[in-house]
């Protein structure tokens, strides 16, 4: 319980510092939005990789793991090697938004590598 306290006041202050210490201009007020939204599926990403200690991961799919891994890089490609959209706040300039891409694939990856390792040690033990 005290790893999600953590998380959740470490997210928390890192919004807040990023809102303080990143102004956006006039006409990008709303941008915030997107790298928040970012955010916040990363820490989503990350309790779900906590949460999951059951030893036969039950209830995760394989298949959805995948989903999100392609979603992700295809939106991080056109971000960083075509004219995709990235926000026109700071966050934008600091690579916040595609920082925040690029983790959520990495715990994706983590979390579908460690789900088809426990998978495999079940099956393996199941049948000798």
């Amino acid at each position: 319980m005290i790893r999600k306290d953590v998380l959740y006041g470490g997210f928390a202050v890192i919004c807040l510092l990023v809102y303080y210490k990143l102004e956006a201009p006039a006409n990008a007020a709303y941008d915030y939005w997107l790298t928040l939204a970012a955010g916040l599926q990363v820490m989503g990403f990350a309790m779900l990789a906590m949460d999951t200690t059951s030893s036969a991961a039950e209830g995760l799919s394989e298949k959805s793991l995948w989903a999100f891994i392609i979603a992700h890089v295809t939106r991080i490609s056109t971000t960083v090697w075509g004219e995709g959209y990235i926000p026109e706040d700071n966050t934008g300039d600091v690579f916040l938004y595609q920082g925040l891409e690029v983790l959520g694939v990495a715990i994706v990856v983590f979390q579908d590598c460690r789900l088809c390792g426990r998978r495999a040690t079940i099956s393996l033990r199941s049948h000798p």
